[in-house]
């Protein structure tokens, strides 16, 4: 199973030819670096380490993690930047600048990049995210009445460096969909749509097949 956009980035590292080991060693570095950097941000937020090693031992030592052949598949990567892309959104929600505001929005078009059904995980986010633009930017309004215009003007600028990076995020992620890779992407997920069954499951083949199972 690939990881989609990213394979060219392995295939730079790797060379043309990259053994099978060596595609499983970058993908576990490329988890673990995830994984302990989104561990270090919520470390930062909530001001303690304490729970980072229990937590690390924890994920790490789930039946989903030892299993070697995840090691060569995206769902262990999509577990990692999740954490990692989750940790710098609710960074930014704590920051409200446009440095945290980057590297939320990386993080959020890092996990698409990494399995594209990441945006059912990610669209209450997306909401979330349209609805605090709205609300600051009412609150920018009602905050500028009454002062300077250039203490106006430099507050609609922190307001606006803020959301400049969410913008940036959503033409990435319509310059993806766009692309043949999206289109890609799109209709494998329509050919999954027509169902497995060529034929309609009677109640009795219903039964045998949750009994099977």
């Amino acid at each position: 199973e690939g990881h989609g956009p990213l394979c060219p980035m392995l295939a730079l590292m790797l060379g043309r030819n990259p053994s099978p080991q060596g595609i499983a060693v970058t993908w576990l570095a490329a988890r673990m670096i995830a994984l302990f950097a989104g561990l270090c941000i919520l470390a930062a937020q909530v001001k303690s380490a304490r729970f980072v090693p229990a937590a690390a031992m924890v994920i790490l030592s789930s039946q989903f993690f030892l299993e070697y052949w995840n090691l060569y598949m995206m769902d262990a990567s999509l577990a990692c930047c999740a954490l990692l892309a989750f940790a710098l959104i609710w960074w930014d929600d704590r920051r409200g600048d446009w440095i945290s505001a980057s590297g939320a929005a990386m993080g959020i078009v890092g996990l698409v990049l990494v399995k594209p059904v990441a945006l059912t995980l990610l669209f209450p986010v997306v909401c979330i995210r349209a609805g605090r633009m709205a609300i600051r930017c009412r609150r920018a309004v009602g905050e500028g009445k009454g002062r300077a215009r250039d203490e106006a003007l430099q507050l609609w600028l922190r307001q606006l460096g803020w959301m400049i990076p969410y913008f940036i995020a959503g033409l990435a992620g319509w310059w993806l969909w766009r692309s043949p890779y999206g289109q890609g992407v799109l209709a494998q997920y329509q050919f999954g749509q027509e169902g497995f069954f060529s034929s309609a499951i009677t109640p009795s083949f219903a039964w045998d097949l949750i009994a099977v199972t």
